[in-house]
């Protein structure tokens, strides 16, 4: 029996750059299924994104506030284009809706910008291709950045978050691990099994 193909992967990095200024991260592709698709880009992590984080922990988490850049205050980002825009008079959000989308929208707009957005929309073209999903790994290497909640990011108002899309398999991984700490054996065997099942 033959295997499946492999889906198309793009691999993105997100690393603090050492240098005198603060707030300066470093984001390049790794892995891309096409030959141009090897980008890099320095960008500054803006007092908005941070304004953001820390009113999304007020709310959904407040007895936690992680380390996270202070932040730089830079202009507002335009949002992304809406191809399917919902009637003003039909959306009612609640604070808490409003806080998910606000960060999840400027997270989007943070990681993806100039060529990391051109190298994820071609990948997403190959994908779509070969009809299969694209695979989409962030290896979040700055610790500062662990804590954040990058599986909500969302392209645009009223748009899903990207980790919800079934022509995307989003996952994380990060480089900041430390060792466990030696534990004494046990008699008992513990089995964790997750069954899934995927949607007609």
């Amino acid at each position: 029996m033959p295997f499946p193909p492999e889906s198309p992967c793009l691999n993105i990095a997100i690393a603090r750059l050492n240098i005198p200024e603060a707030n300066h991260f470093a984001t390049w592709v790794m892995q891309a299924p096409f030959q141009r698709g090897y980008v890099h880009n320095d960008q500054i992590w803006p007092e908005t994104l941070s304004q953001a984080w820390e009113a999304w922990l007020e709310v959904f988490s407040p007895q936690s506030f992680p380390a996270i850049p202070i932040g730089t205050p830079q202009p507002v980002l335009a949002s992304t284009p809406n191809i399917n825009p919902v009637p003003a008079s039909n959306i009612k959000i609640n604070r808490t809706s409003r806080l998910m989308q606000n960060l999840g929208i400027n997270l989007w707009q943070w990681l993806f910008q100039g060529e990391i957005a051109q190298s994820l929309h071609q990948s997403q073209g190959i994908a779509i291709g070969q009809e299969l999903p694209l695979q989409v790994r962030l290896d979040i290497r700055a610790p500062e950045l662990i804590a954040l909640p990058w599986e909500i990011m969302q392209p645009g108002i009223s748009l899903p978050a990207f980790s919800l899309s079934r022509e995307i398999l989003f996952s994380r991984t990060t480089s900041d691990v430390h060792s466990l700490p030696p534990l004494p054996p046990s008699p008992y065997l513990n089995i964790l099994l997750v069954i899934g099942e995927s949607a007609p």
